[in-house]
């Protein structure tokens, strides 16, 4: 008896007081079961939920029946019934001392059953205390109930567990345990569902972590994520993280479980012997059913010494740029056992203080913030124990000469009414007063302040004319302190107006029909937001006007547009117009008629050509002619229209052209004007080069 004693003592104070099963109160009973994979079959655990249910169990015991739900995967039209037990007691105790004898869990239970005195006495202390708060009855209904949880063997002995071996694995079986009563009174029930295809592994503990003291480990994992598979968990520590032992004592459960479920995070504090070791910790869950899960992750860590500095400001130091630093004491511990100090700061001493910044266990300054007024700090110290440890305080009061930082993200937006809004980030200098407006209408004039007044949000709209000429407009913000320190100007945004004015209107200026190809002279529109030019072309007494080219401003030819599109012996309307990047277009201000008369047809002239890579030269020749006044040469670079470039004398039938650039698309081309006045056709010649 000595040692059921002595396992009493160290079940209560290692586990922190009794153990309560985990199930619903609303049930006399409550019911349990598992899938035994390795030799086929279904285990069984029940229990009396009140210490007034479990001494009825144990004066009427348990009715246990089974009834085969679905037969070879298939639902029977009525339930197959099996009696399982009729009358499930507790054993006889000579049938415990075998067990009692291996399994101390067995002896409690024993004991708890048929012993005559269970109160435990003890001369004060804690024991008196627990026990003074428990009644026998109550110690004898929780500790035989955490034991059976511990111990399969135990709770079949109990009339509390049972092995069901003649099953089939393809059928699901409906378990009904019924609380016995006298006769006259009616029975509590309780039941589960299940079958061979229900078995599932163990869950793997998760959520194990360790906070290291001085010679202790805290450890704490997640208990009510897997409640309802463990009831308690073994701790197993290890010196090299190989051979681990059982920490002794009975398994950790959560003892401030309510009626609402246990705790979410259960914790356990175990001692160290010395600071320099490593020791590693892992665990695993006991279920109701006495065996236990897979293992958890493993953690290490080693016991750190008591936490003992604490900062001291010594003093404010002003460098070259009149920046203040705090300066505090350096570390009189290791530097790894902080984490980081906070600095605090308060306008008055025993107000609030609030954190203006963090610095890193190496750092013993700070910059602190320039707001020209007088403010109280302390600095903190984060242990990486979770020990916090506070300076006093320390006054300071600096020279307000220092403007605040100029203000940053400046941007805007101009909606169609011609009002632009403004908004910036704030500055978060706490002797800040506000903020001035600058503007100006071209880019790299002075900015000019809007108005004297000082504007305490850091968003601003103002109003601008859509009918100048300028197209952007230019803002800049700064800060002003109580001091009235004027911060230098943020950096400049340009706003895009709205654009509702047209570009000017190109021009015309001349034109001259050569062999049915219309030559039109020009004169671009001179207006700095022009993105595209447009050659429109009608016939005469048609209302709509037809797109016949359209380039883009960088590739606009220089002086003259060409229509070689123009249909022989036909009036038409010319004009040109310019649209802007707003697509605002140009007025029409001029329309030119122009007739196409007869084409002159092709004149054989032999036109062709030859490429010189090593003169770097392409030479044009063509055959010599009687009848010839001058020829008229045309040339055009890649995509470019051609254009009129050399007039040469009748005579003539070779020239070079020594201006070629390489790797370049030349159009070459060739019209005879006889003696006569008549004209031949233009031939075109396409020369790589």
């Amino acid at each position: 008896m000595n040692r059921l004693l002595y396992f009493i003592l160290t079940l209560i104070f290692s586990s922190y007081g009794a153990y309560v099963f985990a199930q619903e109160r609303s049930s006399a009973v409550a019911m349990i079961g598992r899938v035994d994979k390795a030799q086929p079959g279904i285990l069984l655990r029940w229990a009396p939920t009140s210490s007034e249910q479990w001494l009825r169990a144990i004066r009427y015991g348990f009715r246990l029946e089974r009834y085969t739900v679905l037969e070879d995967g298939r639902p029977m039209a009525t339930p197959h019934v099996k009696l399982l037990g009729a009358s499930i007691l507790p054993r006889p105790v000579g049938e415990w001392e075998s067990l009692a004898d291996q399994d101390d869990h067995a002896a409690v239970i024993a004991e708890a059953i048929y012993g005559e005195d269970f109160e435990i006495q003890a001369d004060g202390g804690a024991l008196a205390e627990i026990t003074a708060k428990s009644s026998a009855l109550d110690q004898r209904f929780s500790l035989s109930l955490y034991a059976a949880d511990h111990s399969f063997s135990a709770a079949k002995l109990a009339g509390w567990a049972w092995e069901d071996r003649d099953i089939s694995t393809r059928d699901k079986y409906l378990y009904r345990v019924i609380l016995l009563n006298k006769p006259e009174q009616s029975s509590d029930t309780a039941s589960v569902y299940m079958g061979y295809q229900d078995w599932s592994a163990p869950p793997k503990p998760v959520g194990l972590a360790g906070v290291y003291g001085d010679h202790t480990a805290t450890l704490s994992w997640n208990y009510r994520l897997l409640s309802s598979v463990y009831h308690s968990y073994v701790i197993e520590k290890s010196t090299d993280g190989r051979s681990f032992a059982a920490l002794e004592g009975p398994g950790i459960t959560d003892i401030a479980a309510t009626e609402e479920g246990p705790q979410e995070l259960v914790y356990y504090i175990d001692s160290l012997d010395n600071n320099q070791q490593t020791y590693y910790y892992r665990i695993k869950g006991i279920t109701a059913f006495g065996d236990t899960g897979p293992y958890s992750d493993t953690i290490q860590g080693m016991g750190e010494p008591p936490f003992t500095y604490v900062p001291r400001i010594r003093r404010v130091a002003i460098d070259a740029q009149q920046q203040a630093s705090l300066v505090w004491d350096s570390p009189s511990v290791n530097p790894h056992a902080i984490d980081h100090f906070r600095i605090l700061q308060a306008i008055q001493d025993g107000t609030p203080y609030q954190e203006i910044g963090r610095a890193s266990s190496a750092d013993t300054t700070f910059v602190i913030p320039q707001t020209g007024l007088g403010n109280y700090y302390k600095v903190a110290v984060h242990a990486r124990n979770g020990t916090v440890k506070t300076s006093q305080s320390y006054f300071y009061q600096a020279i307000d000469s220092v403007p605040p930082a100029a203000p940053i993200g400046l941007q805007g937006v101009a909606d169609t009414s011609g009002r632009i809004h403004l908004q910036w980030t704030a500055n978060t200098e706490p002797d800040l007063l506000g903020y001035r407006i600058y503007r100006s209408q071209h880019k790299g004039e002075v900015p000019m302040l809007l108005q004297d007044s000082v504007y305490t949000l850091s968003a601003f709209t103002d109003s601008v004319s859509l009918h100048t000429l300028n197209s952007h407009m230019y803002y800049a913000v700064a800060a002003l302190d109580q001091r009235y320190n004027s911060s230098s100007l943020s950096e400049v945004v340009e706003i895009k107006k709205p654009d509702r004015i047209p570009p000017v209107s190109p021009l015309i200026l001349g034109y001259d029909v050569r062999d049915g190809v219309v030559h039109l002279s020009y004169k671009a529109s001179n207006s700095s937001d022009v993105s595209r030019h447009k050659l429109l072309r009608k016939v005469v007494g048609a209302s709509q006007w037809d797109t016949i080219l359209d380039y883009d401003n960088k590739k606009l030819p220089q002086d003259t547009l060409i229509d070689a599109t123009a249909a022989a012996m036909t009036g038409y309307l010319y004009t040109i117009i310019a649209l802007d990047d707003s697509h605002n277009q140009s007025d029409i201000i001029r329309e030119v008629a122009i007739d196409v008369g007869a084409v002159t047809t092709k004149i054989a002239t032999g036109f062709r050509s030859y490429v010189d890579r090593e003169a770097r030269t392409i030479e044009l020749e063509w055959r010599k002619r009687s009848d010839v006044q001058t020829y008229q040469l045309y040339r055009g670079l890649n995509d470019n229209p051609p254009s009129l470039w050399k007039e040469l004398p009748g005579d003539t039938h070779h020239i070079v052209d020594d201006t070629a650039l390489e790797n370049s698309r030349y159009r070459y081309g060739l019209r005879i004007i006889k003696k006569d006045g008549s004209q031949g056709k233009l031939e075109w010649l396409d020369v790589k080069y």
